[in-house]
């Protein structure tokens, strides 16, 4: 199942490498490597597999090409199989259409490598037994150990992989948030960890099928009150709520001010009317005691 753990065990350092990949539209966004079959998919009712992978051509190679798409001197073909794996089934041309406004495209055709991690996910069919159906799944890759900085935040993917098939159930991936840029463990804020086997929401069983670079988390020191940042923000956020109790208490103040005052005015008003009320009583007594005593 997905654990969502706070500052706690994270490679010491970005240690992975991708040089082959593109990027859609910033960033931060996804990597997606090149000459890799990035994502395959056998459709539960149909048992039909379908699959994808990107290439990168130079643009020179390109026909009736768009500024808007290319990057750097290459462009992105997507190409489409009608079976898993991105192999083409005799007979089949896979379709092939070209990528519009690619954000970064990094081709490395001489020494192409990205680490990885490859995911399959499985229908499970029995949540008690954890059983699942191997014969469908969706299967995709991430790239492992690359530092996805927009400046505001970042973040960076691991896995860890038994080589022993009898403790694969031990396999995970997880994946460090950090504040600001680069990926600097001191601003780690979060680790979203994922184990393979029977999920939560007892639809899904993750299995682990690659991972390239195997790494162990470790215990950082955190110290976010040396951190510029947190601290501004720690101030801030004591400001506001000490701001927030201000006015409660002063709103508190006044309702009570006002409503005992309030209730002040209802009784003197009480208080006349009543002795107003006394007064013609005691007026008419006499006057009946007059009227008796004639």
């Amino acid at each position: 199942m997905a654990l969502y753990l706070s500052v706690l065990l994270l490679p010491s350092l970005i240690a992975s490498e991708c040089n082959h990949y593109y990027q859609s539209t910033d960033a931060s966004s996804t990597k997606r490597p090149f000459d890799i079959c990035y994502h395959s998919h056998i459709d539960d009712d149909t048992m039909l597999g379908t699959s994808w992978n990107y290439v990168c051509v130079p643009e020179a190679e390109m026909p009736d090409v768009d500024l808007n798409q290319t990057v750097d001197g290459f462009g992105v073909y997507k190409q489409e199989f009608g079976s898993v794996g991105c192999v083409a089934v005799p007979g089949e041309n896979p379709e092939t259409r070209i990528v519009q406004q690619p954000h970064r495209i990094v081709c490395n055709k001489e020494s192409p490598h990205c680490d990885v991690l490859r995911v399959r996910q499985h229908p499970i069919v029995n949540a008690t037994k954890c059983s699942y159906n191997e014969s469908v799944y969706a299967e995709d890759i991430e790239v492992i150990g690359e530092c996805d900085d927009n400046g505001g935040q970042s973040a960076a993917l691991y896995c860890n992989k038994p080589s022993s098939d009898s403790d694969s159930r031990d396999a995970y991936f997880w994946r460090n948030s950090f504040f600001g840029g680069l990926c600097e463990e001191h601003r780690l804020f979060e680790a979203s960890y994922q184990f393979e086997g029977c999920q939560g929401d007892g639809r899904t069983f993750v299995s682990v099928v690659e991972c390239d670079v195997n790494e162990v988390g470790t215990a950082p020191q955190i110290a976010p009150f040396e951190d510029g940042v947190f601290v501004t923000g720690f101030v801030l956020l004591l400001i506001a709520i000490l701001s927030i109790v201000f006015i409660l208490l002063w709103y508190c103040c006044w309702f009570r001010k006002g409503f005992n005052g309030q209730m002040r005015t209802q009784m003197v008003a009480t208080n006349d009317e009543n002795a107003h009320h006394d007064h013609e009583s005691d007026e008419e007594d006499e006057e009946q005691t007059n009227i008796t005593m004639r």
